[in-house]
C-alpha cells in the first residue's frame, strides 16, 4: 500500500507541470495576438505594446516559457487587466467561496445519497425501492438552475426564511448548497444502489448471514465497505468539479467563486486571471484525484 501512496505522490509534480505547461500554451496558442485581444478594438499601438510587454510576450517562447515558471514559483502571473490586482491572488480568494459551496454541497450529497441507496438495494422490488430509484433519476435529470430557482421561490421569496443572494452569513450558504447536494445526491443514490446490489449477491455476505452476525453489521461492515471504491469515486469527481463548474449556481445565488469568476474573466478577455483561475481549478482536480486514488487503499483492504 505504501509503495502505491508512493508512486501517487512522486507523480504529482510531474501532474503539475504538464497543467502549468497547458496553462502557459494556452494563450500562447490562441489565434491573433493576445494583447491586442485584451487591449481591445480601440488600445493604441503604445498601450499593446505595453501589455505584450507586460505578459513577456515579446521574448522568444522557451523565455517566456522559463519567465513564466520561475514568477509562478513566486507566486505570480501577473496582474488582472479588468481590475489591476494580482490575478493569483483574485483567483485564490474566489476559490475559497467555492469551497464552502463544495463542501456543504457534498455533504448534503452524502448524507442523502449514500443511505437512500442503501436502503433501495436491500429492499430491492419494493415500493421504497422504486421511490428512491424514480427520486435518483428525478434529481440527475433536474437542471442545477431549476432547482435553485424553486428553492429561492418557494424558501426565500414565498415564505421569506433564507437570504438568496450574498455569502455573509451561515444561512446564506444553506439554499446553493441544497441546490447543488440534493442533485448529486441522486446520482450518489444510483451507484450506490448498484454498488449494494453486486455485494449483497456475493458469497461472503451469505456466509455472514449463516454465522449470524447482525444485519446492521453485515450492511455496514461488511456491505457499504466493499462497494465503496464506487462511491469514493463518483463522490470524489463529482466535489472536483465543484470547484469549477458551479457557475450557474454562483450567479443564480451572487456568490463570487471561482467558476463565477473564470467565466467573467473570458468575457473581459482577461487573459491572467482566466490562467489563474484555470490553474486553481486544475490544482484542486488533481488533488482531490490523488486523495481519492489514495483513500481507495484505506477503505478496501483488498487493495494492500
Amino acid at each position: 500500500m505504501y509503495q502505491t501512496v508512493l508512486k501517487r505522490l512522486l507523480s504529482l509534480p510531474l501532474l503539475l507541470l504538464v497543467l502549468v505547461t497547458v496553462v502557459f500554451l494556452m494563450v500562447r496558442l490562441i489565434p491573433g495576438d493576445p494583447a491586442m485581444l485584451m487591449a481591445g478594438s480601440d488600445a493604441t499601438d503604445e498601450q499593446i505594446e505595453a501589455i505584450r510587454v507586460q505578459m513577456g510576450l515579446d521574448q522568444p517562447i522557451w523565455g517566456q516559457y522559463w519567465h513564466f515558471i520561475a514568477n509562478l514559483l513566486e507566486g505570480d502571473l501577473g496582474n488582472s487587466v479588468r481590475s489591476g490586482q494580482p490575478a493569483l491572488q483574485w483567483a485564490l480568494q474566489a476559490v475559497q467561496y467555492s469551497a464552502v459551496l463544495a463542501c456543504a454541497s457534498m455533504a448534503i450529497a452524502l448524507l442523502i445519497g449514500v443511505p437512500a441507496g442503501i436502503l433501495a438495494a436491500t429492499r430491492r422490488g419494493t415500493v421504497l425501492d422504486t421511490l428512491i430509484v424514480v427520486g435518483s433519476l428525478l434529481g440527475v435529470s433536474v437542471p442545477v438552475y431549476i432547482s435553485a430557482l424553486l428553492l429561492v421561490l418557494v424558501f426565500g421569496v414565498t415564505l421569506g426564511l433564507l437570504p438568496i443572494a450574498g455569502a455573509t452569513s451561515p444561512a446564506h450558504w444553506i439554499l446553493p448548497s441544497l441546490s447543488v447536494g440534493l442533485i448529486l445526491s441522486g446520482e450518489l443514490a444510483r451507484i450506490t444502489r448498484s454498488a449494494m446490489l453486486d455485494v449483497l449477491s456475493q458469497d461472503y455476505m451469505r456466509t455472514a448471514k449463516a454465522k449470524g452476525v447482525p444485519y446492521r453489521a453485515r450492511i455496514v461492515k461488511h456491505g457499504l465497505r466493499n462497494a465503496a471504491i464506487p462511491i469514493l469515486s463518483v463522490a470524489g469527481e463529482q466535489f472536483a468539479h465543484l470547484f469549477g463548474a458551479a457557475v450557474l449556481t454562483e450567479t443564480i445565488f451572487a456568490l463570487p467563486g471561482l467558476g463565477r469568476l473564470l467565466v467573467n474573466a473570458i468575457e473581459w478577455r482577461d487573459y491572467p486571471l482566466i490562467q489563474a483561475c484555470i490553474l486553481v481549478f486544475g490544482t484542486i482536480v488533481i488533488l482531490v484525484n490523488l486523495l481519492t486514488d489514495i483513500s481507495y487503499h484505506f477503505v478496501d483492504p483488498r487493495l494492500r
